[in-house]
């Protein structure tokens, strides 16, 4: 038992490791890269990864993700959104053709 005490003494005390992750109980419904950065577009919202960590993206997304290009998303729906300001606005329809809760 002495023994043991100054192995641990000078070897030190084996500290449990954690790896982050982000509290999201929704389903990734897309997962794409963009200009280097990995995002996810999920029921809750768009995710984005830095430094193996997720982010919500700013402004916060107030609907669902099926698809992010080129600055817009796209939610089940079919309604493409933008950031205009400080919010995301819809500005027009998908051309992905399937409507509801679907991915073409």
């Amino acid at each position: 038992m002495f023994a043991t005490c100054i192995a641990l003494g000078v070897i030190g005390v084996p500290v449990p490791a954690q790896t982050a992750t982000y509290a999201c109980h929704e389903e990734v419904r897309w997962l794409g890269e963009h200009q280097g950065t990995l995002l996810a577009g999920t029921g809750g919202g768009l995710l984005e990864q830095r430094q193996s960590e997720w982010f919500e993206v700013e402004p916060r997304l107030p609907c669902s993700v099926i698809l992010y290009d080129k600055g817009a998303v796209t939610t089940p729906s079919g309604n493409v959104m933008r950031v205009q300001g400080s919010r995301w606005v819809e500005v027009g329809a998908s051309t992905l053709g399937a409507k509801g809760d679907t991915v073409a």
